[in-house]
């Protein structure tokens, strides 16, 4: 009897201990979003961006111009290049959302790299893995943001939003966990120009080792 009690209390306190993802959010009645509400909605938009990192490919830094178009065909695609016009990576996704490399710096291309570099911009645009309804709302006291869960094939994505109903142009922050803890955060700053992508998006993977920092180029304006 004692050792099951033993049993029991050390499991409660290795569970206590163990760290867990928005262990301060309070679940609300829930507020069905369906994925296809949430994509933003955009012709082309230019960042200028650096990536950092000391993985896989041990230290490294690239920085250039990342570009993401939308085509009337429903298709997508995201080419990062230098300043001086090499590409080092160009991704698509057609009207099914299946991922295609068209072409990858030899130096970048790690699968586990593009793995993640394919889930940032999944994310971002609510494309592949996120599809479907939202499964839960939840409400963090300190900030009052609302947190809209979609189910992912391994954890789940939160986007974060100052309402209780998320919309892309309001969101503050975009998030990838698993029951333990954060992978990936997402932060977001007000859209500018003419269309609704963020002004400013700053990406970290928590586990990786890498970030990537995109600064919006309104090509309406001169330079």
């Amino acid at each position: 009897m004692r050792y099951f009690l033993f049993v029991s209390i050390l499991v409660y306190g290795l569970a206590a201990c163990s760290p867990r993802s928005y262990r301060d959010l309070q679940k609300q009645e829930h507020q069905v979003v369906n994925a296809r509400e949430l994509k933003p909605v955009f012709e082309k938009t230019l960042y200028r961006g650096v990536i950092d990192g000391k993985k896989w490919i041990k230290k490294y830094h690239f920085s250039g111009l990342l570009y993401i178009r939308n085509f009337p065909d429903s298709t997508t695609r995201v080419v990062f290049q230098s300043e001086m016009g090499a590409t080092f990576f160009d991704f698509g996704w057609d009207a099914n959302d299946s991922f295609t490399v068209f072409r990858v710096l030899p130096q970048m291309d790690k699968k586990p790299l593009i793995r993640l570099l394919r889930k940032d911009f999944e994310l971002l645009l609510v494309k592949g893995a996120v599809q479907g309804n939202s499964e839960a709302s939840y409400k963090e006291p300190a900030s009052g943001a609302w947190y809209t869960r979609f189910p992912l094939v391994k954890g789940y994505a939160m986007y974060v939003s100052p309402g209780p109903r998320a919309a892309f142009h309001d969101l503050q922050r975009i998030e990838n966990a698993d029951d333990k803890r954060k992978v990936i955060t997402m932060q977001l700053s007000p859209a500018t120009g003419a269309d609704m992508m963020p002004a400013h998006i700053y990406i970290r993977h928590l586990r990786a080792g890498f970030s990537i920092d995109l600064k919006k180029i309104n090509q309406d304006a001169s330079e």
